[in-house]
């Protein structure tokens, strides 16, 4: 089975099975704007599944991490964890997904090659218009070093976003 690299960009965007609340539907339909799935590394878990698996992932997410979309998809996060990965990062996304709370830190991430990789990583909890939590967001932005708060490698995608300050 080829690597990310050799497969066509689908350009399929995420498409919610469960209804989300006004907020949540304006954040997936940014994620879903022109290009973003190509260019924006982000992925869409399921916590009503079993291990909260991802089930979508953009484009950019497998051409980042040389993973191909089958080989993700209803996968745990966890494959891009690795022996350098901070133990006290994982701990803080377990905790934030308990809580059902947001989270953003620099993380150490593998690719499918076993390099290692950097990324600004920003988890969000997605919820229904009743206020029940439906999906996690995680947007993966590739950074040079272990230190939170660094500009983004390719920081257009924050403008095409609308997601600066």
């Amino acid at each position: 089975m080829g690597g990310a690299q050799s497969a066509e960009p689908s350009g399929t965007p995420f498409k919610p099975a469960k209804l989300l609340s006004v907020k949540d539907t304006i954040l997936v339909d940014m994620m879903n704007g022109p290009n973003n799935s190509r260019i924006v590394s982000y992925c869409v878990t399921d916590p009503d599944l079993e291990d909260n698996p991802i089930i979508f992932c953009s484009d950019g997410f497998a051409e980042f991490t040389g993973y191909a979309k089958d080989e993700v998809e209803g996968r745990n996060c966890r494959f891009l964890q690795g022996a350098k990965t901070d133990p006290g990062d994982i701990t803080k996304i377990r905790e934030a997904v308990k809580e059902k709370k947001e989270a953003c830190l620099c993380l150490l991430n593998y690719k499918k090659d076993g390099s290692i990789f950097h990324n600004q990583f920003f988890l969000t909890p997605l919820f229904d218009a009743e206020g029940k939590l439906a999906y996690y967001l995680g947007i993966q932005v590739q950074v040079k070093t272990g230190a939170d708060g660094q500009e983004p490698e390719n920081p257009g995608w924050v403008y095409t976003m609308g997601l600066h300050a």
